[in-house]
């Protein structure tokens, strides 16, 4: 499949969103943060059919366009359901992002947990891998050789642990499955630059010394 991938970094955070897009002109949306006028503006310039909106994971700056845009785009949304109760507390995570307007959460989702290994939609078959640790539903979705990890494994670090539904133990299984891809596969981390698996594998300190940890 001929694959164009769109970065847009939103917010103070610098969370990076991603727009992708094939030959048809159709499009998948991964973790659209805070800034949606600009995600808008690059779908209708480029006369894409949005097909689905996916979350890695629920925390505000992935997800605070995402009710907006199923608005414009009549798009349905997707994530672990286990990341559900983010949804939920909202309000209490704002601090903790540097959000400061009113945050409109969606109302409804398909829960990832629910397909097996494969989301298809158009011509995109993404697969899907539960990899928990920075929150209990994080995912990562595998397309071509691109993987799209969320906070699990960013360029030179590792996802942080210490917020609730963080877990020390099954972000190292998650980390470890990783390990185990083609090395050659392109990382689009949640924040930071792209990366390669292999070169976190060989030069990423914070991960190395983490999968050593006994």
């Amino acid at each position: 499949m001929n694959l164009a991938i769109e970065r847009i970094v939103n917010g103070p955070l610098e969370q990076n969103c991603y727009i992708l897009s094939n030959s048809n002109k159709e499009a998948v949306i991964i973790d659209p943060g805070s800034d949606d006028k600009r995600i808008q503006a690059f779908i209708q310039t480029n006369e894409l059919s949005v097909l689905g909106i996916l979350a890695t994971h629920a925390h505000l700056d992935h997800i605070c366009g995402v009710h907006k845009l199923m608005e414009i785009f009549k798009a349905p949304f997707y994530m672990h359901s286990k990341d559900s109760g983010i949804l939920r507390r909202a309000d209490l995570y704002k601090f903790v992002f540097k959000i400061n307007e009113k945050v409109q959460m969606p109302e409804k989702f398909q829960p990832l947990d629910h397909i097996k290994t494969f989301l298809k939609l158009g011509d995109f078959e993404i697969q899907l891998l539960h990899t928990p640790g920075h929150t209990k539903g994080s995912m990562s979705f595998l397309i071509c050789d691109h993987l799209f990890s969320g906070d699990l494994l960013l360029k030179g670090e590792i996802g942080r642990t210490d917020l609730p539904g963080g877990d020390k133990a099954k972000l190292k299984i998650s980390l470890k499955k990783l390990s185990l891809l083609n090395q050659s596969i392109n990382l689009h981390p949640g924040h930071y630059e792209e990366t390669i698996i292999g070169e976190e594998l060989r030069n990423n300190m914070a991960l190395r010394q983490f999968l050593n940890e006994s």
